[in-house]
C-alpha cells in the first residue's frame, strides 16, 4: 500500500442514448487509456448522494452581482422547497483511474535486453528501490519530484486517451477514502484539506519529506470483521458492508453490447446505490505470451491425451486449444493482457438490509452472465481493495482480460444531464435516479446556440416545463418575455413575489393596444422592412391584384429611407402619396385592417404614441383569442383571419426581441408557447435565427414550444444552429417519434421510439447544450405544480405562495 499511485478522475459520459459510433469510441478511449499506461491500474465507479443542504444553500443570482433582497428571501424558500422534495437522491457517479507508478512486473527476456540495452539506467532503478526499502517513510525530495514527473507522464498518456480527464485533487482523494465508512448512510463532510499532509526536515545534509502519520481508522472508526461482510463505526454511523466478486466475466459478444457492459448496466437497475471496482495488475505482451503459450501446451497435452484413449477429444478440451490459439494470435500484435478482479460493494444501514440488497446485486449481474460470490473470510480484503490505489486483494477470484473487454465494461458510462450549476429540474429514469441541474445560460457560457426547442403531444408537460423555466428565471433577476395562449392555466407569475416586477396584456382589438405590435417599432433594424412588408401582405387577398406588391415595396423602402421613426401608418401615408391606382387601392384596403380587429395592433399612429410595454422585469402577452391556421394547412390556403393571425404571431417574437434589446446587460428569457408558425416559415426562422444570435452577445435564450416534431421543419444540423438544447416529451406517434430522436441526433431503434411514444407525463428525453442525451422525469415543486396545473381535475385548490 505504501507505492506510489496517481489517481485520475475520468468524465462521465451519457451512453445508453448514445450512437452506436459514439459508444465506440467511448469504448476505445477506455481501452487505449489502459494499454497506454502500461502499469498496474485500478478503475474504481463510485456512488455519490445528493447534496441537498448544499443546494438548498447556495444563491447563484447573487454570486453573479445580482443582490435583490426580496427575491432573494423567495429564492431561498423555492430552493428549500425543491431540497426538501429530493432529500437523499444521488449524484450521478463518478469514474476513477488509479495509476501505479512503480514498474509494472515483467518477463525476465524483457528485463534482461533492457540491461544489455542501457544499464545504467537500469541499475538507478534498482538503487532507488533499495534506497527506499532503507529509508523508511522518510521520502527524498529528489525521489518526490521523480514521483511528480512519472505522474505528469501518466497524465499525458491518460489526458491523450480520455478527453476531459484530469488529476483527482487531493479533496477527491481524501473523499474516496472517508466514504469508505460511510457507505449506505450518506457523504463524509470534506470541509477541504487536513494540514499539514508533510514536513520538511533534513538529515544528513539532504531535504527529506516526513509524512505526518494519517491512521485510517481516525476516518473509519472501528472496522469489525465478520464472515460475510464488515461492520465499519464511521463518521455517520454504522455501516454494514459486503464485498462481492466476479467469478467469471462476460466474453463472447461484440463491443459495445449491453451484455459486456458489467461496470454499468446492472448498479443502474438496482434502487440502491453500489461501488464497482476494477483492480488489475499489467501483464506486458512478452509476458503475456509466454502465459498463454504455456496454456496451449498444457492445452495440446490434454487433447493428445484424450486422443489416445478410446472415447476421443471431447468438446471442452478441443475449445480451450481453440480459444489458446486465438490468445496466441491476437497477442502476436503486440496486445498486452490485464489480471484482474472485478468487485462490487454493497452497503446498507443494517444487516438485514444489506442481505437483501445482496441477493438483489447478484441478480442484477446474472442478468448479464455474470456470477457474484461473496468471498468468505476476504471480506476485510475487498473493503481495503475498494480503496484508491490498490491492486487485488481477494485471492482466488483473478480472471485475465484485455484491454478492449475493459473498455467494453463501460466505467465511465453514466446518466448525466446539465451540470453543477442551475436549478434542479427533476431526476433521470434509472432506478436509483441521480438528480439533473440545468441553466439556460449554458449556451453563452459553453459558446454554443443558446435556443432552447420543446416538443411533444398535448398534455405530455410542455406548458408546465416552460413555466418552470420562465418562474426559476425571474427568481434569478433575468428579464422575461412570455407569450401564451393558455393563461387560464399558465400563470406561474400569480406569485405575490412579482406582483409590482410583471407587465401583463391580453391581446385583443383595443384602441388602446393600437400600434403595440408596429414592426419598425419592435423588430431590429435589419428586419424591420422585411417583417413590415411580411405583415401587410399577410392583410391582402388571396389573390391578390396586379400590382399590389409592387407597390407596397416601393411605399415601405421609401419609409425605412426618409422617416427617423417609421410605423406602418407612414407606410399607408406613403402609398396614397404615390398616386397611383393600384397604391390607392392597396391603401384603402389596408386601412380597414388599421382601424378594424386585432390587426390594428399592427399600426402605430404616426406619433409613435402606444402603450409602453417592457419596463418591468416580467413581460407576459396572453394570445388566447388569436386565430390561427389549423395544423397541416399550406399557407397558400390560410384563411383571411388565419393569416393574419400567423402573421400577428411573427410580430409577438418581435416584440420579445424589441423588450430583449432594452437590458443589454442582463440575462434574459423570451418563451413561445405553440409556435410552430414560426418554424415553419422561412420569415420566422430568420427571427428565431436573429434572437439566437442575441443570445451569445446579449444573453438572451429565446425557448420555442410546438407540438409535433414535423412542426420544426429542419434537419438536425440546421436545429442544432438555431437551438443548443432539445426537449422532447411523449411523441404523438412512431412517426412523430423519429422525427424527435432526429432532432435529439440520436438512433431511432425500435426501444428508443418506444420510449418516446410512452413517455408519461413530465418525461422528457432532453439533449443539453454540451450534447449530453438523457431521459429525465421533470420534478416541480409542490408551490409551482398547484400554478401551472393545465388539467383542471389535477389542479389544486389552495395556492401556496413564496411572499417576500
Amino acid at each position: 500500500m505504501d507505492d506510489p499511485w496517481a489517481v485520475f478522475r475520468l468524465p462521465g459520459r451519457n451512453y445508453a442514448l448514445r450512437t452506436l459510433t459514439d459508444r465506440l469510441d467511448l469504448v476505445e478511449q477506455v481501452a487505449s487509456l489502459v494499454r497506454e499506461v502500461e502499469a498496474d491500474v485500478q478503475v474504481l465507479r463510485v456512488a455519490r448522494w445528493w447534496d441537498a443542504e448544499a443546494y438548498a444553500s447556495a444563491d447563484e443570482a447573487t454570486e453573479t452581482g445580482l443582490g435583490d433582497e426580496a427575491l432573494g428571501r423567495v429564492r431561498a424558500a423555492y430552493r428549500a422547497e425543491q431540497a426538501a422534495e429530493l432529500d437523499g437522491a444521488f449524484a450521478p457517479a463518478e469514474a476513477f483511474v488509479a495509476v501505479a507508478l512503480t514498474p509494472a512486473r515483467r518477463a525476465r527476456g524483457e528485463v534482461a535486453a533492457e540491461l544489455l540495452e542501457d544499464p545504467r539506467s537500469g541499475l538507478d532503478r534498482w538503487r532507488s528501490r533499495l534506497s527506499r526499502l532503507s529509508l523508511g517513510s522518510a521520502r527524498d525530495l529528489d525521489e518526490v519530484e521523480r514521483d511528480h514527473e512519472l505522474a505528469e507522464d501518466m497524465f499525458d498518456r491518460v489526458a491523450g486517451a480520455v478527453r476531459g480527464a484530469r488529476p483527482a485533487t487531493l479533496a477527491e482523494v481524501e473523499w474516496l477514502v472517508r466514504r469508505a465508512s460511510t457507505r449506505g448512510l450518506g457523504e463524509p463532510v470534506v470541509d477541504g484539506l487536513h494540514h499539514p499532509r508533510a514536513v520538511l526536515a533534513r538529515r544528513g545534509g539532504r531535504a527529506r519529506l516526513e509524512p505526518c502519520s494519517a491512521d485510517l481508522l481516525a476516518w473509519a472508526g472501528h472496522v469489525t470483521h465478520h464472515r460475510d461482510g464488515v461492520l465499519v463505526a464511521g463518521e455517520l454511523g454504522e455501516s454494514w458492508q459486503t464485498t462481492l466478486v466476479a467469478e467469471s466475466l462476460p466474453v463472447d459478444d461484440v463491443a459495445p453490447s449491453v451484455a459486456l457492459e458489467v461496470m454499468w448496466r446492472p448498479g443502474d437497475r438496482l434502487p440502491f446505490a453500489v461501488d464497482v471496482t476494477l483492480s488489475t495488475r499489467y501483464v506486458s505482451p512478452a509476458r503475456a505470451q509466454q502465459q498463454v503459450r504455456a496454456e496451449m501446451a498444457k492445452a495440446d497435452e490434454a487433447a493428445d491425451e484424450e486422443h489416445l484413449a478410446a472415447r476421443g477429444v471431447s468438446d471442452v478440451t478441443h475449445d480451450r486449444t481453440q480459444v489458446a490459439r486465438d490468445a496466441e494470435s491476437y497477442l502476436a500484435t503486440g496486445e498486452p493482457l490485464f489480471a484482474g478482479v472485478l468487485q462490487v460493494t454493497v452497503a446498507a444501514g443494517s444487516r438485514e438490509e444489506l442481505r437483501r440488497r445482496v441477493r438483489d446485486a447478484k441478480a442484477a449481474w446474472a442478468a448479464h452472465g455474470v456470477r457474484l460470490r461473496v468471498p468468505v473470510g476476504q471480506q476485510l480484503h475487498g473493503w481495503f481493495g475498494a480503496l484508491p490505489g490498490q491492486r487485488p486483494w481477494v485471492r482466488g477470484f483473478t480472471r485475465r482480460m484485455s484491454a478492449e473487454q475493459i473498455g467494453a465494461f463501460a466505467p465511465t458510462a453514466t446518466r448525466r444531464l446539465g451540470g453543477r450549476s442551475g436549478w434542479v429540474w427533476g431526476r433521470t429514469m434509472s432506478a436509483a435516479p441521480a438528480v439533473v441541474r440545468w441553466s439556460p445560460q449554458d449556451g453563452s457560457r459553453l459558446d454554443k446556440a443558446a435556443g432552447v426547442l420543446m416538443v411533444g403531444d398535448s398534455g405530455a408537460g410542455k406548458t408546465t416545463a416552460g413555466a418552470k423555466l420562465a418562474m426559476e428565471s425571474a427568481l434569478d433577476e433575468a428579464i422575461v418575455f412570455d407569450s401564451t395562449g393558455k393563461h387560464d392555466d399558465h400563470h406561474w407569475q400569480s406569485d405575490p413575489a412579482f406582483a409590482d416586477r410583471m407587465d401583463l396584456v391580453t391581446l385583443r382589438a383595443s384602441d388602446g393596444l393600437r400600434g403595440l405590435l408596429d414592426p419598425w417599432r419592435n423588430a431590429p433594424p435589419e428586419l424591420r422592412s422585411d417583417a413590415a412588408t411580411d405583415f401587410l401582405t399577410s392583410l391582402m387577398p388571396r389573390v391578390v391584384p396586379v400590382g399590389w406588391e409592387t407597390e407596397l415595396q416601393q411605399a415601405v423602402s421609401a419609409v425605412r429611407d426618409h422617416e427617423d421613426r417609421p410605423t406602418n401608418s407612414h407606410v399607408l401615408a406613403a402609398l396614397r402619396a404615390r398616386g397611383g391606382k393600384a397604391a390607392v387601392a392597396l391603401a384603402e384596403h389596408l386601412e380597414t385592417h388599421a382601424t378594424n380587429g386585432l390587426a390594428q395592433l399592427g399600426f402605430a399612429p404616426f406619433d409613435g404614441s402606444v402603450r409602453a410595454l417592457g419596463d418591468r422585469q416580467i413581460t407576459c402577452v396572453v394570445t388566447e383569442h388569436l386565430p390561427v391556421p389549423a395544423r397541416g394547412v399550406a399557407r397558400s390556403e390560410y384563411e383571411p383571419l388565419e393569416r393574419q393571425g400567423a402573421a400577428l404571431t411573427k410580430l409577438i417574437a418581435l416584440l420579445g426581441m424589441g423588450v430583449m434589446s432594452r437590458f443589454p446587460d442582463r440575462p434574459k428569457l423570451m418563451c413561445f408557447d405553440e409556435a410552430r408558425l414560426l418554424l415553419d416559415d422561412p420569415a420566422g426562422r430568420r427571427m428565431i435565427d436573429s434572437a439566437q444570435r442575441l443570445g451569445r452577445s446579449k444573453l438572451v435564450v429565446p425557448v420555442v414550444a410546438t407540438q409535433y416534431a414535423a412542426d420544426v421543419g429542419l434537419e438536425r444540423e440546421s436545429v442544432g444552429g438555431l437551438f443548443g438544447s432539445v426537449w422532447a416529451f411523449r411523441a404523438v406517434d412512431e412517426t412523430d417519434a423519429r422525427g424527435q430522436c432526429a432532432l435529439l441526433g440520436i438512433e431511432p431503434d425500435p426501444q428508443t421510439l418506444r420510449l418516446q411514444t410512452s413517455l408519461q407525463r413530465g418525461q422528457a428525453t432532453v439533449r443539453d447544450h454540451r450534447g449530453q442525451v438523457e431521459t429525465i422525469q421533470v420534478e416541480l415543486p409542490g408551490s409551482l405544480r398547484r400554478r401551472v396545473e393545465t388539467n383542471p381535475f389535477r389542479r389544486a385548490r389552495p395556492e401556496p405562495t413564496h411572499a417576500a
